[in-house]
């Protein structure tokens, strides 16, 4: 919008232009992440396996379809579960307000959020335990998944199975329902949610150029992708490193730009470090196919400098480009599994609620920066969080005018919403044979685990409803902020009395 504007103004006045916003005004022109509206029906059997599912996703776009992100939802929605019959319809929906946009995760946390909450439904319906009823539904090891890809099942039970035990998850169970029974004001949830993320690597091509410097052997890097702190920069620094044999140090990273990078694709879906990765590992091994001869000619004396040097003196071209074409070099579509366990408390008076712990099991594959990789989870998390505890948007009903247009009203996640004890692991998959140099990514999946958070916050809203005579499944929006969540514990003057 803005550069639009510039743009018609440089034209008209012949001039450079330049727009400068205040914070408001972007906030009230931009209409930041997409909403949806979900409806559902489910066939279910006594034992709580889904047999058949009916599920409309509204994507609110705002003003216009340019990037509707429903069909993401549709596609996520079968997570890991399996059922007899899917119909699922992904709907875009126009409204009188700023256009939305794609944020991390853009339709998939709506998919896998409604899956997962469905499973709370039919285990609410039936008197069933969340979790089994989850288990009763898991896909079976070998049966065709969405787009027929293979599922993995041994692995996945082997990561429930881990995560189970390493967060004590049956004994805080039983911990948490006797707290609930002694306590009337203080209410306790716990949930175990789990994913199949769909990930298509299809759409991904970018140049990168690996080029030596002959005077003092340093290496520069060109890339496709953009670093916005998901760690690109430093992953292709140790990529290369690794096929070069020499340190990270010796490594830098330029900007991207048109010329060294023409036509890549965009950055986004969690796959772009990891094709990048694999672009700069070829371009590293084509540079060390021209070396090993020199280096052979050397002797293993020679050190690096002086093998660049020489390599230089003979006339080697210290240079090379590579091409990632996502439908070819890669297998590009496959699953990331992931666990999670979330533990809140609830204060029932006030509607005041802390994530006291979180544990998370995601198989990243053969992790490429495994620090990376676990701070990206920390990060997806957190954000997660925002999305389904504070981070209304309100709008005047008349006028449609943002009314969450600064800090002071919209609440994004600070350092006392971080759960208090927050416990990530990587499963170990070494053999993992699927996405780039066999790893998995971890980007924008574990956003998607953050509604494992709002499902343990319903069981301690539920808890504090029986208590109020009230048992009935209910109707439980995002985000739940402390206003939602003290009126949906249904307390009453007619409840404060000593025992």
């Amino acid at each position: 919008m803005p550069a639009s504007a510039c743009a018609v103004a440089a034209y008209l006045l012949n001039v450079p232009v330049s727009i400068h916003m205040d914070l408001y005004s972007m906030w009230e022109a931009f209409g930041g992440r997409q909403p949806y509206h979900v409806k559902y029906e489910v066939g279910i059997t006594k034992d709580g396996k889904m047999i058949a599912a009916k599920v409309d996703f509204y994507n609110d776009t705002g003003c216009d379809k340019n990037e509707a992100a429903s069909f993401q939802a549709a596609l996520q929605f079968y997570n890991c579960y399996d059922a007899e019959a899917y119909k699922i319809t992904p709907y875009v929906v126009l409204t009188d307000t700023p256009s939305t946009t794609w944020m991390r995760a853009p339709g998939s946390e709506c998919g896998i959020a409604m899956s997962e909450i469905i499973m709370d439904h039919i285990a609410s319906e039936l008197g069933l335990d969340p979790f089994n009823v989850r288990l009763k539904n898991v896909r079976t090891h070998g049966s065709p998944g969405h787009r027929q890809l293979p599922w993995d099942g041994e692995n996945f039970q082997k990561l429930i199975d881990k995560l189970r035990v390493s967060s004590n998850y049956d004994e805080r169970k039983l911990r948490i329902r006797k707290f609930n029974e002694e306590n009337r004001w203080k209410k306790c949830g716990i949930s175990f949610d789990l994913m199949g993320y769909v990930m298509d690597s299809s759409w991904c091509k970018y140049n990168v150029i690996v080029s030596i410097y002959r005077n003092d052997g340093t290496v520069a890097i060109a890339h496709g992708g953009i670093e916005v702190g998901q760690g690109i920069n430093t992953k292709v620094a140790q990529v290369a490193a690794k096929e070069l044999g020499i340190s990270v140090d010796m490594i830098s990273v330029k900007p991207t730009n048109s010329l060294t990078n023409p036509n890549s694709a965009p950055t986004g879906g969690s796959t772009t470090s990891d094709a990048n990765c694999w672009a700069i590992a070829e371009a590293c091994k084509e540079l060390m196919s021209r070396l090993n001869p020199i280096k052979q000619k050397l002797g293993k004396g020679a050190n690096w400098i002086q093998l660049v040097s020489q390599a230089y003196n003979d006339n080697v071209d210290l240079c090379a480009r590579k091409y990632f074409n996502g439908n070819v070099d890669v297998k590009h579509h496959f699953y990331v599994i992931a666990g999670i366990v979330s533990e809140v408390e609830v204060d029932v008076l006030t509607g005041e609620r802390q994530v006291t712990r979180v544990d998370i099991c995601e198989d990243a594959g053969r992790s490429i920066s495994p620090k990376i990789d676990l701070c990206q989870i920390e990060g997806a998390l957190v954000m997660g969080l925002g999305m389904y505890l504070t981070e209304i948007v309100k709008r005047d009903p008349n006028s449609g005018k943002l009314l969450t247009n600064g800090s002071w009203e919209y609440k994004p996640p600070t350092a006392l919403d971080i759960p208090i004890d927050f416990r990530i692991t990587l499963y170990d998959n070494p053999n993992n044979t699927a996405g780039v140099m066999r790893s998995k990514a971890v980007g924008e999946p574990p956003l998607c685990l953050s509604v494992s958070v709002l499902n343990a916050l319903r069981h301690a809203i539920s808890s504090a409803r029986k208590d109020a005579g009230i048992e009935k499944w209910f109707q439980f929006d995002s985000p739940a902020t402390v206003e939602q969540v003290q009126q949906l514990c249904h307390s009453s003057i007619a409840q404060f009395r000593f025992a």
